[in-house]
């Protein structure tokens, strides 16, 4: 992705960015390097400085750095507390142990995508930027941020099943993130096989009386009435009792075909 790339190489420059940079170089006697420079030559000539003690203090400054205003920053704080807490919480003290249980369950489930959404934050977010700043001082190269950045699609969990996420923001690319979103799908629940017919539209009609309580002869009378050319006109005849007869099974066999289908919908 250009955009990707785009932000890679501005991002040295930027003010959160910079005053590090310049923090941990002047800290540690760490020389600018030039990208002409023979790189290897350079990391054999670096050996007195302690890298692991660089990466560490990296890590610490960015995750002061305040990527979010304060009505984001203290939205994330709130979600950090409430994923961090047992909800043991004084006012479901009385409740029968069951029902307590119960709810504490049901808010975790609840929760379970905003959680997700914290560790993206730090995977997606504080880690690859500091990554960047060790990079960026070791090599003099820039990488690209992450995709991320830009919109995510993933497979989460919701009440026991696997869904579909996709996450965008107003600088997501809508063709990128809808062929990635197609992909997972593919990927997490295998080639779509569940488009909706014309056979499956009509049939809707005679399973929702079923449904509601109507017998499978009502359902082959309905049918009939809409389809009378499919019917001898002769209802005393053996063919028309023939034809009755092939219908109830055909009716049964489609509204089963349906509720299978619908199950999967």
């Amino acid at each position: 992705m250009k955009e990707t790339e785009l932000l890679g190489k501005l991002m040295p420059g930027h003010p959160d960015i910079f005053p590090i940079i310049e923090n941990i170089r002047e800290k540690y006697s760490i020389p600018p390097v030039d990208l002409e420079d023979d790189i290897d030559e350079i990391l054999l000539t670096r050996d007195d400085i302690d890298w692991d003690a660089v990466k560490q203090d990296i890590d610490a400054q960015v995750k002061n750095i305040q990527f979010f205003d304060e009505k984001e920053t203290a939205y994330i704080q709130t979600l950090q507390k409430l994923t961090g807490t047992p909800f043991d919480f004084p006012e479901l003290a009385d409740l029968p142990d069951e029902i307590r249980e119960n709810l504490k369950k049901l808010i975790s489930v609840l929760l379970q995508p905003y959680a997700l959404s914290l560790t993206l934050l730090e995977e997606k977010t504080y880690k690859p930027v500091a990554e960047m700043i060790f990079e960026y001082l070791l090599t003099g190269k820039t990488r690209d941020v992450p995709e991320e950045w830009f919109g995510k699609v993933f497979t989460g969990d919701m009440f026991g099943k696997k869904i579909v996420i996709a996450m965008a923001g107003e600088g997501t690319n809508p063709k990128l993130i809808a062929e990635q979103l197609k992909s997972e799908i593919t990927k997490t629940f295998g080639k779509y096989k569940l488009d909706v017919t014309e056979t499956h539209v009509a049939t809707a009609e005679y399973l929702a009386m079923k449904l509601q309580g109507d017998s499978l002869k009502r359902l082959v009378e309905k049918y009939e009435e809409k389809h009378p050319s499919e019917f001898p006109t002769d209802k005393n005849s053996k063919a028309y009792k023939q034809t009755k007869a092939t219908h109830r099974e055909m009716m049964k066999k489609r509204l089963q075909r349906l509720k299978d289908f619908v199950r999967k919908l």
